[in-house]
């Protein structure tokens, strides 16, 4: 098997985010400045967004409804939409569920996709797509070629694989029990998504990037592929989901030359492919096949029952009582301790190289005048309204955009929010909050429908919002999620020992 066309798919993956970064926040330049403003472009923006409003404008003359469309496809490798179709990092899911229970419909739909490619072949997402470990197989080269030169000696620990489901279980409890999205700041592969559109438009760094720096250092001194093997928590859900894929690495019959050993040094999950392997370690990337001196691999779909979970029963057998002990431990806290409300909802963000895991919200739209109006809504400040200081806080953004210009509002702004016949509040805003967008936050007596009359100039209208939201305890939610975990437990500690056999093992019946 060639290589090139798994580097194509590494690439393309890598080429395609920056695209979807450019044309969002291409996007967002041609909203802001309109139509040839050039002049105000070459005064005001950086050297890439100079060229990005140039390329932008010469699309837009062969596309007119390019800025409208610019956000039909959002997102990055944590959270992706493309014409409406959603994925999610199934470790992203898990986090935010476990934080919002009612996200768990929006959650199941886009992860879905995610679960089904892995379901039917594996992690190849892990060996195919994931900007890590296209970033890391080049840190490789660093470490097998360049540092000995160097004369710099490294280590090769062999860290247990396990450990990639302590930090997924960890990573999610603290989610949890701090009421903030870890994971979603965390990975890796989300993160270097931020980075990449921060590091092209704005000639920085964010501070995530420090956790891809520990990454690089441990890849290159401590252990080969650590972060792939033993820590990855998506990693470890998609290898989990997809151990039983049909699509797999297969050998043939014949025996391997003597003393071969090309596959298993190169097989960057420190497998050996000329034995049986646990398919949830295996990123079915082939690399194994185009070093075999005798083309004894292949990987094709593969019937079978067995052979998927070797590694993953034992060790969660051996780490029974860690795992219960440290549920234990989650659920004596959300019984005791008060969380904070901290949280990463936010409007829409058109140019953010990531979408963010939000609490589901409600987007109003309405005409007024020459001007389409959307209002976001993000109701009650703090994830759980019983614990948070402001269990009444409400959040509206309001944009507004010109149907025939296509150009933003971005003038002053009056915004009174009523309710049932009475003015509540009125603010006064000489300019947008933030890409546009006007924000208003109030306390309010509860959910109901709510008025939004805004006034300015040849503007004046008024858009009626439903607010929504109650107040529910979420330990039934845990407790019954813990429940699960530890009856799977318990199942697998069970005196019956569970014997896994090889797919090409046979059972000769011997004669009395």
């Amino acid at each position: 098997m060639p290589r090139w066309p798994r580097r194509v798919f590494q690439l393309g993956a890598i080429g395609f985010l920056i695209a979807v970064i450019a044309l969002n926040y291409g996007g967002v330049l041609y909203q802001q400045y309109g139509k040839n403003a050039f002049h105000s472009i070459s005064l005001m923006g950086t050297p890439f967004e100079q060229v990005l409003y140039q390329i932008f404008s010469v699309v837009a003359v062969w596309i007119p409804d390019l800025p409208s469309r610019s956000n039909d496809i959002v997102g990055g490798f944590g959270s992706f939409s493309f014409f409406g179709i959603s994925f999610l990092d199934p470790v992203i899911a898990v986090e935010t569920f476990m934080r919002s229970r009612d996200a768990w419909a929006t959650l199941l739909g886009a992860s879905v996709l995610v679960l089904v490619i892995a379901v039917l072949l594996g992690r190849v997402f892990c060996g195919w797509i994931c900007p890590i470990n296209t970033l890391l197989e080049g840190i490789d080269l660093l470490r097998s070629r360049l540092l000995p030169r160097l004369g710099l000696k490294t280590l090769d620990w062999a860290a247990p694989r396990w450990l990639k489901w302590v930090l997924f279980l960890g990573g999610v409890s603290v989610s949890v029990v701090m009421d903030i999205a870890l994971w979603a700041q965390l990975l890796p592969h989300v993160q270097i998504g931020r980075d990449i559109f921060s590091l092209i438009f704005f000639g920085t760094l964010t501070a995530g990037a420090s956790v891809l720096a520990v990454i690089i250092f441990a890849e290159l001194f401590l252990s080969r592929r650590i972060w792939c093997r033993s820590l990855c928590p998506t990693g470890a859900v998609l290898g989990f989901i997809g151990a039983l894929a049909p699509l797999r690495l297969r050998k043939a019959l014949l025996a391997c030359r003597t003393g071969c050993t090309a596959c298993t040094g190169a097989c960057p999950m420190a497998l050996n492919p000329a034995e049986p392997i646990a398919q949830a370690e295996c990123l079915n990337c082939g690399i194994c096949l185009s070093v075999c001196p005798e083309e004894l691999l292949s990987l094709a779909p593969v019937r079978t029952k067995r052979g998927g979970y070797e590694e993953i029963i034992p060790a969660l057998r051996r780490f029974t009582f860690l795992i219960v002990g440290g549920l234990m431990a989650v659920f004596a806290t959300l019984a005791v301790s008060p969380a904070a409300a901290h949280h990463m909802r936010s409007q829409p963000h058109y140019g953010y190289a990531e979408s963010y895991p939000q609490i589901p919200t409600k987007e109003t739209r309405a005409h007024i005048g020459n001007y389409d109006v959307v209002v976001v809504s993000y109701f009650f400040e703090g994830l759980r309204r019983e614990r948070s200081d402001t269990p009444d806080d409400v959040q509206f953004y309001i944009g507004l955009m010109n149907a025939k210009t296509l150009q933003s509002y971005a003038g002053p702004l009056s915004i009174e929010l009523w309710k049932g016949g009475k003015r509540i509040v009125n603010f006064e805003h000489a300019k947008p909050f933030e890409e546009a967008a006007y924000r208003i936050r109030q306390k309010v007596s509860g959910p109901g429908r709510y008025i939004l009359r805004l006034a300015v100039g040849d503007i004046r209208g008024e858009v009626a919002v439903d607010v929504e939201g109650k107040s529910s305890s979420f330990i039934p939610y845990v407790v019954s999620v813990g429940a699960v975990l530890l009856a799977t437990l318990f199942f697998l500690n069970r005196r019956r020992r569970i014997n896994f056999r090889r797919p090409e093992e046979t059972h000769v019946a011997s004669g009395s």
